[in-house]
């Protein structure tokens, strides 16, 4: 064999998905048609084939992460016979989405009307507005409002107000302590707004009421 000699087939996206063949597996089976000519002791790729199985990599990776969005019980078996890989891939594919730190943590939701303790806590959404620091702009306050233990999210806006705080506490009595004696006394806070959250009917594409609904329902 000539190692100077280059040959590779080039394919386009479109090429694959006309050929039927909308998956990875497709993909590197053009690759090995395609290819397999040294040089240097280093295979050499046609660009468009690198950014067909970069495509396809990252639709593996979205494919698992919207599975365990939806069940982050399902197991490495599970995963693999829903994608149609192995479960060597799918192990592999998990391990890299941890160390990149795409997937931080798995985490269970609860439904707040249905759990004894979450049930009996007081959650209000503060709507602060705030100056920004000349260097830092808001990441320094920012900073300061997410390590208070009562801030389950904090979100910068647009809009009317800069920062969307979310609080948890005891009682009305306890939120609005907290925020009067903490939030709005941090240097950079101009203002503050409390909306106590009365009921979740939906969170994180989560609905918390369809249960109750469709037992009203079937009453009917």
């Amino acid at each position: 064999m000539n190692k100077n000699a280059i040959e590779y087939l080039t394919l386009s996206q479109e090429d694959l998905i006309n050929a039927g063949a909308f998956d990875l597996p497709m993909a590197i089976e053009a690759l090995k048609r395609g290819l397999f000519r040294f040089k240097e002791e280093r295979i050499l790729f046609p660009d468009k084939i690198v950014q067909i199985l970069k495509f396809y990599e990252a639709l593996f990776m979205e494919e698992i992460l919207d599975l365990l969005r939806q069940n982050a019980r399902l197991s490495v078996k599970d995963i693999a016979a829903m994608t149609k890989k192995t479960e060597s891939e799918v192990a592999a594919a998990i391990k890299k989405l941890e160390d990149d730190g795409v997937i931080l943590k798995y985490a269970a939701i609860v439904n707040p009307e249905k759990s004894g303790e979450t049930k009996d806590k007081v959650c209000a959404e503060i709507q602060l507005q705030v100056t920004p620091e000349r260097e830092h702009g808001f990441d320094a306050l920012a900073d300061r409002i997410y390590r208070f233990p009562q801030v389950k999210s904090l979100f910068l806006m647009s809009g009317g107000y800069d920062f969307k705080v979310i609080v948890e506490g005891d009682s009305l009595q306890d939120v609005a302590f907290f925020v009067s004696s903490k939030l709005a006394t941090l240097n950079g806070v101009r203002s503050t707004k409390t909306c106590f959250i009365l009921k979740t009917y939906k969170e994180n594409d989560i609905v918390y009421v369809a249960d109750e609904r469709d037992r009203r329902e079937a009453q009917a």
